[in-house]
């Protein structure tokens, strides 16, 4: 009975707090925005690829990338689609359908899109969040973490995992001070000011100072 009634609180704190605005989740939660899995750019022609035919159909690619960004997914899926069927080897296709069928919450096919990716590129950043974002729809908290650290691992400055892995930390392990370092870090990475995370640092800095 405890452990049904703790997994289904888990799952009620992801739902308020990693996929939906993060609003009044708890006192421990900040007030900040969801940072969601983020669009994968064409790749460049890697070693592996070296001597083979060139990267064929990038014109698909990028209108891909742009009916992806106004949301028009039945398109964007045939783009990304015709694009694989020419370049069956590059992962970055794979990924941007991975995040629309997560966006769809067609999470099973998001998982086998985003596996074939990794597979097909093991340095695919992208892939590695999007992932970590799956793990924590399950409530696999430890294994979302582990995506997470290898997404930055292979992409120091991704700002999408810096902030959701300062989330994690900060929301589900209560490791204040690592939570601390990625909100830190988010906030130099940023264009514009976010005011209410930096603010929620400096309240979780207080806390830590006058534990």
């Amino acid at each position: 009975m405890f452990m049904n009634q703790s997994n289904s609180k888990l799952r009620y704190l992801l739902s308020l707090c990693l996929i939906s605005v993060l609003i009044g989740c708890s006192q421990k939660s900040p007030q900040v925005t969801k940072v969601e899995p983020d669009i994968t750019e064409i790749e460049p022609q890697t070693s592996e690829l070296a001597g083979e035919q060139p990267i064929t159909r990038q014109a698909d690619y990028q209108q891909g990338l742009e009916a992806l960004a106004l949301r028009d997914y039945g398109k964007a899926k045939r783009l990304f689609t015709g694009f694989i069927k020419a370049n069956p080897r590059l992962s970055g296709a794979y990924v941007n359908l991975a995040l629309i069928a997560f966006r769809e919450d067609n999470f099973d096919s998001a998982e086998k899109l985003v596996q074939q990716a990794i597979v097909l590129n093991p340095e695919q950043a992208q892939a590695y969040h999007l992932r970590a974002q799956l793990h924590l729809k399950k409530g696999a908290i430890k294994l979302a973490q582990a995506d997470y650290q290898k997404a930055l691992e292979l992409k120091p400055d991704y700002i999408n995992a810096h902030h959701n892995l300062a989330l994690l930390y900060d929301i589900f392990l209560q490791e204040i001070a690592l939570a601390i370092d990625h909100y830190t870090k988010y906030l130099s990475l940023l264009e514009k000011e976010d005011e209410k995370t930096r603010n929620w640092v400096k309240h979780l800095q207080g806390t830590l100072d006058n534990g």
